[in-house]
């Protein structure tokens, strides 16, 4: 089995393409599902999500105008299954007046009875959806977990169990002994920047999903997971059931349920760590959720956004990035004194080799940061203590 995807675009000067529909093979049945829905309903869905794409001929040139392009566009078979009350409706889509310029097609959609094994395959297509939908909840909740302290970070990488031993250790440390090692804000990059970190995500989800009674068994000849969902054949037949609606991708959390070492009482705030995990054909993708991911409640999703303006974290959130992307480029300050964290003791200056005369007076300076990856990428602008 392997990911399919189709782009659509212009093939020659002589034929185009013109589909919304792009993440399906032409030949399927296209299944789409409702919680609960009318059969008008159902049929605007099917009008919006699969209407016909088209091929247009321009002429030998490409130069040919609009008006006297001449398209053509196949039938497409589709179905809605209504989850609540079992009831499956099929579908015909196509186009008025073929061989006509674009503009005088017209969508006609005729109620389509689908033979029994179409039938059979999309009820236990989506019945596997499911059952795939819930697995993947099981295994998120499994491999979840929370932090408070840089030792039961370490033990979950190393898939240990806090000894007895480590937590005297750890309580017995000095607390003039400061290290962003029990940052909260720390501890989050570095879960989300580590491979170490991700490797193990990835051996904890692989050992979780086998425990799960997920199979395809004879229900299907084949099937493959593509960017429009679940396709499936069976007998020669071929059905797409569409996910749009369908959360079958699910979410593992990593609270460090500490606030920041050094965020002030106003900013005493959890970071959390989310990642998303998606079927695949190799098993299960997993991929950083940065609309969950957020350090003290700054979003990753918005701190990667280069269009918009920085957002201060922690000076030891600026240690975490540093050890894992280099020296980040800095702007001129941006700012004077912060309400949301205290500098980092013992360092007067995290990017400026000697302490500006702002600070000089009883004030830390704020600064742009901007990380790069080691492609030369970029990665993320925050504000910081300079």
């Amino acid at each position: 089995m392997k990911i399919h995807s189709l782009v659509i675009g212009l093939f020659s000067t002589t034929i185009m393409s013109l589909s919304p529909f792009v993440y399906a093979y032409d030949s399927d049945v296209l299944a789409f599902i409702c919680d609960s829905c009318s059969y008008d309903e159902a049929k605007e869905m099917v009008k919006s999500k699969a209407s016909p794409g088209s091929q247009c001929k321009t002429g030998d040139s490409g130069m040919t105008p609009v008006e006297e392009t001449l398209c053509y566009r196949e039938a497409v078979y589709s179905a809605v299954l209504n989850q609540s009350s079992g009831a499956l409706w099929g579908f015909r889509l196509s186009q008025s007046k073929q061989g006509d310029a674009t503009g005088a097609m017209k969508l006609q959609v005729e109620e389509h009875q689908h033979d029994q094994t179409i039938e059979e395959v999309i009820r236990n297509g989506v019945q596997y959806t499911q059952d795939l939908s819930a697995a993947l909840q099981n295994v998120a909740s499994e491999v979840s977990s929370s932090f408070s302290s840089s030792t039961e970070y370490e033990h979950w990488l190393s898939n240990q169990t806090e000894t007895k031993h480590s937590a005297i250790t750890q309580a017995n440390t000095s607390p003039s002994e400061f290290s962003c090692n029990e940052s909260s804000e720390y501890l989050a990059v570095k879960a989300i920047t580590s491979g170490e970190f991700r490797n193990r995500l990835r051996a904890k989800i692989n050992s979780a999903y086998s425990d799960e009674d997920i199979e395809l068994n004879g229900n299907f000849d084949d099937a493959e997971f593509t960017e429009f969902g679940l396709r499936l054949e069976k007998k020669g037949t071929r059905v797409s059931i569409n996910w749009d609606n369908q959360r079958v991708d699910k979410t593992p959390f990593f609270t460090f349920s500490n606030p920041d070492l050094l965020a002030t009482k106003n900013n005493q705030k959890i970071s959390q760590v989310a990642f998303r995990l998606s079927p695949s054909d190799n098993g299960t993708s997993i991929s950083l959720d940065g609309t969950k991911t957020h350090l003290s409640r700054k979003y990753w999703v918005d701190m990667k956004n280069p269009r918009l303006t920085p957002l201060e974290l922690s000076p030891c959130a600026v240690e975490a990035l540093s050890e894992v992307y280099g020296t980040a480029s800095v702007s001129a300050t941006i700012d004077n004194g912060s309400d949301n964290y205290n500098p980092m003791p013992g360092k007067e200056s995290l990017f400026l080799g000697e302490a500006p005369e702002e600070e000089s007076r009883g004030k830390k300076p704020l600064c742009e940061a901007h990380y790069s990856d080691r492609l030369g990428d970029y990665v993320i602008s925050i504000k910081t203590f300079c």
